[in-house]
């Protein structure tokens, strides 16, 4: 494949896709969607984009596809194919026929668990760079996002948030660095790490405690700074250690220890106030489509802490003070 003329096929047309490719377009490389037949008209029309920063109005664009397909593909002409749809939607059957019509690209994947990344692996083998997602995108506007300047005759899109923290990046070291270029040149900062597996495990691990707890605080910043809970989030933690630690990531990294209720207040204090953009609501509106997904998690960790014969008690208190269903009534957060 041409390096001077890089070309991306881009499956899936979600809020992940859309800013990767609007980076990717932003460093001169030709990106086209592979979608779903119902949303090809969507993506030929052009997506409306808004990046948010700190301190500044919201940003807007267009992001048009160079090319949209919606089944069969026609012969193999990319360098990379970047696979931006949920976990559960990279299914093997989707790999065979990726595999088999677009020849030799490399594939760039973001696993969001260690089981999901070696199964990958498995099939992709030194075809595959890894990545994770640092960037938050959403389907604006969210309930009270109402400084969204309108972009033609839209006013919804994908708005998006780049923090300055580089994504991690792994995989066979030319591929790996392309990648990497290409996303510092579009303007999503990232950097090589030696493995994946360690991030995911121990990086998921800590969110998914913290989200269980202000999921049981209402979505409410300072109702989770008030309430006990990042107290049992904390004591939940440091029965999480050793469980996963027993798991693919490996021993803990050295943050670990400082994940204690000062510390967690003042991030929880903190977070809200230096992002452009409502922080509770965003994580109320997302994690409320997703909570199945914590609470599986919680209940997996239990049962391996169980069957070790580790303290559970606190992760199981944590859990038992999530919602059985989760909600979000989809008006503004009260602050």
């Amino acid at each position: 494949m041409s390096l001077t003329a890089p070309r991306v096929l881009m499956v899936g047309a979600g809020a992940v896709g859309q800013v990767y490719a609007w980076a990717l377009q932003n460093a001169g490389v030709k990106v086209d969607f592979y979608v779903k037949p119902r949303h090809a008209a969507s993506v030929r029309a052009g997506m409306p984009l808004w990046r948010r920063r700190f301190g500044r109005k919201p940003e807007p664009s267009t992001l048009y596809a160079d090319g949209v397909y919606e089944s069969d593909l026609p012969a193999p002409h990319w360098d990379e194919v970047w696979l931006a749809v949920s976990s559960t939607a990279v299914t093997d059957t989707l790999l065979d026929q990726l595999l088999a019509q677009v020849g030799d690209a490399v594939f760039v994947v973001f696993p969001t668990h260690p089981d999901g990344l070696a199964h990958l692996r498995a099939r992709l083998g030194e075809r595959m760079v890894g990545g994770l997602i640092s960037f938050i995108a959403w389907q604006a506007p969210l309930p009270g996002e109402t400084d969204l300047p309108a972009v033609g005759t839209r006013s919804d899109g994908i708005a998006f948030y780049v923090p300055p923290a580089p994504a991690p990046f792994w995989g066979p070291a030319a591929a790996r660095d392309r990648v990497i270029q290409r996303l510092r040149q579009g303007g999503l900062p990232c950097q090589a790490v030696p493995d994946l597996e360690r991030t995911i495990a121990w990086g998921g691990a800590l969110l998914q405690l913290h989200i269980a707890a202000l999921d049981a605080a209402d979505w409410n910043f300072p109702a989770l700074r008030r309430s006990d809970l990042l107290s049992v989030a904390s004591d939940a933690w440091k029965e999480l250690v050793p469980i996963a630690a027993a798991g693919p990531g490996g021993s803990p990294p050295p943050w670990t220890g400082w994940i204690r209720p000062p510390i967690q207040r003042l991030v929880a204090w903190l977070a809200p106030r230096i992002m452009p953009f409502d922080l509770a609501t965003y994580l109320g509106y997302h994690f409320t489509k997703v909570g199945d997904q914590t609470r599986a998690n919680l209940e997996l960790w239990i049962a391996r802490g169980r069957a070790a014969g580790l303290p559970v008690g606190a992760i199981e208190r944590l859990r038992a003070r999530m919602r059985e269903v989760a909600r979000f009534d989809g008006s503004p957060l009260p602050p």
